[in-house]
């Protein structure tokens, strides 16, 4: 619950951040809403109830500023990113961690939502060694046991900073599922349940990509294209089971496995457009 109290409110987890020495962007705080006296660009997020893009506005003109709605939130520097990473760590009551390889992540650039995730990342050694030791700082300072995601924008210059901290099994962290001797559901369970925390090891290289909704898909959701793959081809579909599709929705991921990184990679570019969700109206 402690933790919960610092993460949902995303300017409390920024405070919280930049109280115990994390690199993350620079912020503030707008409240009330109509107090807004930031030189643009810059990025606009609600406090609370934000997630896969919701809740997240890109300022550039006033026009944008404009159009915002009317709830507490925060502002922060629009970081010149090169390119994202995020980690996971696993920390139990005693304090013991374990932690997962860096893995690079794809955003889509229209929906701000997660696109895929690639295991092994390209990050400079020292950049990877970097994301791991700030979460396993973030971790020790949150007190917390369980599974903990952390992704890190990382800029032109090579500077990393701390995005976001998700305390729970991430979509960051699926491709653990097939492509890890312990997935980060297993592991998470460890933790909790004081059963003792295993180093994982990477099997394959990975990429999980989400299948979302597709655009104007409403209603009962019908599913094109997840019959034709499997353990034979190394292609994983985990599909959830919800009752309705709307457009954007995370409905499904697929994660693909293969000798090397490139592999990984033309694998997954060829099956992707074969996924789809949906309305059964169509």
């Amino acid at each position: 619950a402690a933790t919960l109290a610092t993460i949902q409110d995303k300017l409390v987890q920024k405070q919280f951040l930049a109280r115990h020495g994390i690199p993350t962007s620079r912020f503030e705080a707008l409240d009330p809403p109509s107090a807004f006296a930031r030189e643009l660009p810059c990025v606009w997020k609600a406090r609370r109830d934000g997630y896969d893009g919701r809740g997240v506005a890109m300022l550039r003109t006033p026009a944008d500023v404009q159009g915002l709605p009317r709830q507490p939130a925060l502002l922060e520097d629009l970081v010149d990113i090169d390119y994202e990473l995020a980690t996971l760590v696993a920390r139990d009551a005693s304090g013991a961690m374990v932690d997962y390889p860096v893995a690079e992540i794809v955003m889509d650039p229209a929906a701000h939502v997660m696109d895929s995730v690639v295991v092994p990342s390209e990050a400079p050694p020292a950049v990877a060694a970097r994301c791991r030791a700030l979460a396993r700082r973030v971790a020790g300072a949150l007190d917390y046991v369980g599974i903990l995601a952390l992704e890190f924008f990382v800029d032109r210059g090579g500077r990393v900073f701390v995005n976001e901290i998700s305390p729970r099994p991430h979509n960051s962290g699926h491709y653990t599922i097939e492509a890890c001797s312990v997935s980060q559901f297993e592991q998470h369970l460890r933790a909790v349940a004081d059963l003792g925390l295993v180093e994982p090891e990477v099997r394959a290289a990975a990429v999980t990509f989400n299948v979302l909704g597709a655009p104007g898909a409403r209603g009962v959701p019908r599913y094109v294209g997840f019959d034709g793959h499997g353990d034979a081809d190394r292609v994983y579909v985990h599909c959830y089971d919800k009752p309705e599709v709307r457009p954007g929705r995370k409905m499904a991921h697929a994660t693909v496995l293969a000798e090397t990184r490139a592999a990984a990679l033309a694998q997954a570019a060829r099956i992707k457009p074969e996924l789809r969700v949906e309305s059964a109206d169509e």
